[in-house]
């Protein structure tokens, strides 16, 4: 089975997925009166959550009475299934996924806003003599520039100096006084520097003048791969503080007790590395590393698999540079489930836990090391 990539339903959490996965546990029959419903690609339609809260208690494989294909049905009708399997359910939709489906979808039970419709043009007296126009983007830099540098009001000065020395009524002058303010030439990438070096109270005031409009998905994406540059400065420095975590999964079945460390006892109290401690501890409870990281693996382990992998590719008489591709990608694949960095996140599976560990070492500031871990099974010796 396979998750919905693009999924118009937000996902609450881990909290909520905890939340189904104690309802299975608790009621197993659920799975089978309200199977998780998948196309002829294996993509599920219905139940993606059901899953993930499947994949948290350790799941590799379900009963085939807890999941039902359906081959027939039309693009847009998998669509409208979507939609109308979450409608009642007090759903939190991604609407600008769902506009991209370009269908009524008030007819599927779906309250929709009006889409492309600005919030600065509701009020119709605001922006009466203002038309939309392709803004700029500009990255700013550390260095706050001097206001002059800001603007060039020359052409406006000028044109308020004619407007002064004319014979115009009071109230013209007044109006083509506004309107000589067009004239500012605005220089909006040192605009930008400026903004991002300023107070709270000006930014806002920028913002409201609609000097800077922040890109708030391109700014994460800048974020996350700086963030990635950090992670790896910061990844020699000592970590000698942190927590020790013992987590039992729902089913009271399996557990992990995973050390973690950090730079300074002030982030080990953090909430943001306590989630990320609990959310490694639930990741070695459900999926079972060996290792944490791929320079754990014994050199005997590595050269034994790669082996194996050697033996098998030999009998398909592949040409020898095709042969040598894939073994490598033989050797990696297994290694991915074993290795904990390398293993895909169970609640996120457009991330590896290698990328939301880089992710929390940008977001705290400090290195942090899975430093060792170990999972408690019931059932077995070891």
């Amino acid at each position: 089975l396979k998750p919905l990539e693009k999924n118009p339903f937000k996902s609450k959490g881990d909290e909520q997925i905890q939340q189904i996965a104690n309802s299975i546990q608790n009621f197993e029959k659920m799975m089978s009166i309200r199977p998780i419903i998948y196309d002829e690609t294996n993509v599920i339609l219905g139940g993606n959550k059901r899953f993930f809260a499947l994949k948290m208690l350790g799941y590799k494989e379900i009963p085939e009475t807890w999941a039902k294909q359906v081959t027939d049905l039309t693009e847009e009708e998998k669509r409208e299934f979507i939609v109308k399997d979450n409608a009642h359910w007090g759903s939190v939709w991604d609407y600008e996924m769902l506009q991209e489906w370009e269908v009524d979808l008030s007819e599927w039970g779906v309250d929709v806003p009006e889409w492309g419709v600005e919030e600065t043009e509701t009020v119709e007296d605001e922006n009466k003599y203002t038309q939309k126009i392709d803004t700029p983007v500009y990255e700013p830099k550390n260095e706050k520039p001097e206001i002059s540098v800001l603007y060039n009001a020359d052409r406006y000065k000028e044109l308020i100096q004619e407007i002064e020395n004319s014979t115009a009524p009071e109230d013209v002058k007044t109006m083509l006084k506004v309107a000589a303010s067009r004239h500012i030439v605005f220089n909006y990438e040192n605009m930008a520097d400026f903004y991002a070096n300023s107070d709270k109270e000006v930014q806002t005031l920028m913002e409201n003048s609609a000097l800077v409009i922040i890109d708030f998905n391109r700014a994460i994406d800048i974020i996350r791969e700086r963030g990635k540059l950090v992670a790896s400065k910061r990844a020699d420095r000592d970590a000698t503080e942190g927590v020790v975590l013992a987590k039992v999964d729902a089913s009271g079945k399996k557990g992990a007790l995973v050390v973690l460390n950090c730079e300074t006892d002030f982030v080990a109290r953090t909430e943001d590395f306590k989630q990320f401690t609990h959310q490694v501890a639930m990741q070695i409870a459900a999926m079972n590393p060996v290792y944490a990281t791929e320079a754990d693996i014994p050199a005997e382990e590595l050269e034994r698999v790669k082996a194996e992998a050697e033996e098998r590719v030999t009998k398909e008489n592949k040409p020898a540079e095709i042969a040598a591709k894939i073994v490598d990608g033989q050797v990696k694949k297994y290694f991915s489930e074993k290795v904990l960095l390398s293993q895909t996140y169970i609640m996120d599976d457009s991330k590896t836990i290698d990328g939301l560990l880089k992710e929390t070492i940008a977001k705290l500031g400090e290195n942090i090391v899975i430093r060792r871990f170990s999972r408690i099974e019931l059932g077995l010796s070891e």
